[in-house]
């Protein structure tokens, strides 16, 4: 029998469902924590598999604190504090890939925009608030930007007024590197769930379901069948306000300083690299399809993409069309050149 597992991203309300299949059934144990703003859930096959899985909750613990933004001792935190820090070589590792991933998408992606996200407050204004003027988010873009952020071996200085804020490729970071974690201790096959951020580890094919993205929680859009990648996706309905008749979601277009407003309501990635599946959907979610397509042809991005348009659309690249079923069938599929 098949068998799906809940994979809601907490406050993200991301990942419909993921499950095992296969030849055989396997006893799921499941361990569960929250840490990196989110509820995670790792699963393995086997009993004697439970210490490793409880071990990579302390490395995301010790993650969590080194960038966290609002702790006062953290890493990051100290950084954006002071404009000025020496970090250690393990931050630095995903700055550098954070600042890689925005260069590649130029700048769609940015780790920079702690400013307009602390403008914004997407989460926690209310819908009676006024928004922010002109002037102010004209203010804060002027504080962001990853070209200004030098480094220097372990040291990173910013540019006044600026902060850095790595959650929006932090979690798939840290996913590759549990995966890797309970591959040198054993574990073959295993799910590591980071709220919306999914990797899968070992060789046996499982069913990834995405939700809905104008549905309810529990509703899903389609399930993937695939194995041992990440899977990552962001869309506009984890986290917004309306006003007006206008959703204010937390994807912030670093050019204009507003929610990017685009053709798309979701963007999943799929591929091997959890860092760049977790920038992506963003940067992808900024420029709107035909722009995405752009960028990956000529960057020859070596990811599978589901895109998920605001007419109802499903697109996805050729290499997970035959893995992909469609559950609600009132969206289109169709295969990208």
């Amino acid at each position: 029998m098949r068998r799906y597992f809940a994979a809601l991203a907490g406050a993200l309300l991301l990942m419909g469902s993921l499950g095992g299949c296969g030849n055989g059934r396997q006893e799921r144990v499941d361990q569960s924590h929250f840490a990196m703003d989110t509820y995670i859930n790792i699963s393995v096959y086997r009993a004697e598999d439970k210490a490793a899985a409880a071990a990579c909750f302390d490395l995301m613990d010790r993650w969590d604190q080194m960038l966290s933004v609002t702790s006062e001792t953290g890493e990051i935190a100290v950084l954006n504090r002071d404009g000025h820090a020496q970090l250690s070589h393990d931050t630095i590792a995903l700055v550098e890939k954070a600042l890689e991933c925005a260069d590649l998408t130029n700048g769609a992606f940015d780790p920079t925009l702690l400013p307009l996200k602390n403008l914004w407050r997407i989460g926690e204004r209310s819908a009676d608030e006024p928004l922010p003027s002109r002037e102010e988010i004209a203010a804060a873009q002027g504080a962001t930007g990853y070209g200004k952020v030098a480094l220097s071996g372990d040291a990173i200085t910013l540019s006044p007024g600026m902060g850095l804020d790595l959650g929006a490729i932090a979690k798939g970071y840290v996913a590759d590197l549990c995966a890797q974690y309970l591959l040198d201790h054993g574990v073959s096959m295993g799910i590591i769930n980071m709220g919306g951020n999914v990797r899968l580890l070992g060789g046996k094919d499982y069913n990834v379901g995405v939700r809905d993205p104008r549905g309810s929680e529990n509703q899903l859009l389609l399930t993937i069948n695939t194995r041992d990648c990440s899977i990552v996706t962001s869309g506009d309905y984890e986290r917004y306000f309306e006003k007006d008749g206008v959703r204010y979601h937390h994807i912030f277009d670093p050019k204009r300083g507003y929610p990017a407003d685009t053709d798309l309501m979701a963007v999943t990635v799929i591929g091997s690299d959890g860092a760049l599946c977790d920038a992506l959907p963003t940067a992808f979610f900024v420029i709107g399809l035909d722009g995405s397509v752009t960028l990956m042809e000529h960057k020859g991005l070596d990811v599978d993409v589901i895109f998920v348009t605001t007419d109802q659309r499903v697109l996805v690249t050729p290499g997970i069309r035959d893995r992909i079923t469609m559950v609600n069938n009132t969206y289109t599929l169709e295969t990208l050149p």
